[in-house]
């Protein structure tokens, strides 16, 4: 459990999506005949592990037992936590004969992570077991996955109707690295007098190859493709809108034969003398990584195969709307395969002249409860370059809220 944790920690401190979760999907060509865009974002958010516990936590400092206590307050009976690190190009394309086709290719490398765990697990992992002695503690639920890819996509934009556009993309996925834990039931129980410890659980460890570790390795091959429809809705001159429906990321990666899982099903009793303050079983010690006496009790079925691992797909609703000196921009959206709860938003940027725009960003939901953020954009015929932070929230008052996000876009017409 701890390395898990350590492992999200690093990534929350270092770690960037090709399907950003503002910027439109694709930049528009009307004159030009070219566009090259890269792309880059960090994402981490949770409603239960706060900035401030994340950095004491990743720099060894000391935690304070004040940010531990409101941070203790915060769990619910289901936490979440999601990290995406995700960075890329891609090319579009106008053929000079096809004013209503645009050809597009990009190159992207994806990162995902996802955990799910009851307030009990967090405080067990907080403060130990002590503070159970003599009770039985359901930790059932828990799960934990990290995914890290290489897309190749080429697709098309085919504008068929007046105000109405249909975007289809393909991908070639090359799977690098999974790591994923998920255990149905898992109880722990500690005696009043530290003499006896129990464990219950019930669950699988999936591991790609250990041995095959290093960028662009290649674990497994799977495909994933990206739909999108728009509408244009028109008040006026100067008053142009849009609404698109999305799906993203629909797809999986076939792990080879290589790849391991391991097998949870047992009752784990231990009786001695004052075992003292312990944390959950589920150290390296628990993975291929050394096992140890305990380990090969626990983990009953150790196999060597191949898997299938569906993505963390998307499905998106935004309705943007401009108007003469602002623009705003509503939207829903829901993460299959992943903890994220359903996210609504609403961003407004204002026009500062011809070049220049500044935006506020409001959100409910997704793996947070709230968010508050601001972008910029800066754009020319030729050049737009945008930058956005959803979690300045978390910033502000990193004692109780944990989330970071930053999103670059840059795009040149030629």
């Amino acid at each position: 459990m701890r390395i898990w944790i350590i492992a999200i920690s690093v990534l929350w401190s270092v770690c960037t999506v090709a399907q950003t979760r503002y910027f439109d999907a694709a930049p528009q060509l009307d004159d030009n005949k070219l566009a090259i865009e890269f792309n880059t974002e960090l994402y981490a958010s949770s409603n239960a592990i706060s900035n401030q516990f994340l950095y004491g936590f990743i720099s060894g400092g000391k935690i304070s037992s004040s940010t531990q206590e409101m941070m203790l307050k915060n769990t619910s009976h289901k936490n979440r936590l999601g990290l995406d690190f995700n960075t890329g190009f891609s090319v579009h394309l106008k053929p000079d004969n096809q004013n209503k086709i645009t050809y597009h290719f990009g190159v992207h490398d994806r990162q995902h992570a996802n955990a799910s765990f009851s307030g009990n697990a967090f405080k067990l992992l907080i403060d130990g077991n002590k503070q159970f002695a003599g009770e039985e503690i359901d930790m059932s639920d828990f799960s934990f996955s990290m995914l890290r890819y290489q897309q190749i996509r080429a697709g098309i934009s085919w504008k068929y109707k007046p105000g109405k556009s249909f975007h289809l993309s393909a991908s070639f996925l090359n799977g690098e690295q999974y790591q994923s834990a998920q255990m149905d039931y898992l109880t722990l129980y500690s005696s009043a007098y530290g003499d006896e410890i129990r464990f219950n659980g019930g669950g699988a460890i999936y591991q790609t190859d250990p041995e095959n570790k290093g960028f662009a390795k290649s674990n497994g091959y799977g495909a994933s493709i990206d739909i999108q429809h728009d509408w244009e809705l028109a008040l006026g001159q100067s008053q142009n809108g849009r609404l698109s429906v999305a799906l993203n990321d629909i797809g999986f990666i076939a792990f080879d034969g290589n790849s391991r899982k391991q097998e949870i099903d047992t009752l784990y009793s231990f009786k001695g003398t004052q075992l003292g303050n312990v944390i959950l079983p589920f150290d390296t010690s628990y993975t291929f990584i050394g096992p140890d006496s305990v380990a090969d009790d626990i983990l009953q079925k150790k196999d060597t195969t191949g898997y299938n691992v569906m993505l963390p797909g998307w499905f998106r609703v935004n309705l943007y709307q401009q108007f003469e000196r602002f623009d705003v921009k509503a939207g829903f959206q829901a993460r299959f395969n992943a903890s994220q709860k359903p996210y609504f938003y609403v961003e407004s940027k204002y026009f500062l002249n011809e070049k220049w725009k500044l935006g506020g960003i409001l959100g409910a939901g997704g793996y947070s409860n709230f968010n508050i953020g601001t972008s910029v954009e800066y754009s020319t015929d030729k050049i737009t370059l945008q930058a956005l932070s959803q979690h300045l929230e978390s910033v502000v008052v990193p004692s109780r809220l944990g989330g970071l996000n930053l999103q670059i876009r840059a795009i040149v017409k030629i």
